[in-house]
């Protein structure tokens, strides 16, 4: 049995969260926004890169057919001076 008859009371109820946790909350989904903002950017320079250097190497070949063309019909390309 209980030495002291009276029943127990609860301590005051405080609040749920203290402010530091929800500002470590806060800080958090800033920051994974933040990295999902930047993959996001990281991501779509790299596919930007692709394109660039696929419309690049086809000018590229272009370039070369039309050099290879003027070089056998004897276009006016500098060495036929």
């Amino acid at each position: 049995q209980c030495e002291y008859p009276t029943p127990v009371t609860m301590p005051p109820r405080t609040e749920d969260a203290s402010p530091a946790l929800i500002a470590a909350v806060v800080l958090g989904l800033v920051t994974l926004t933040l990295l999902v903002c930047a993959a996001i950017h990281v991501l779509r320079q790299l596919q930007w890169g692709r394109r660039l250097a696929a419309i690049s190497g086809s000018v590229k070949n272009d370039l070369e057919t039309v050099n290879n063309r003027n070089a056998v019909i004897g276009g006016g390309g500098p060495n036929n001076g």
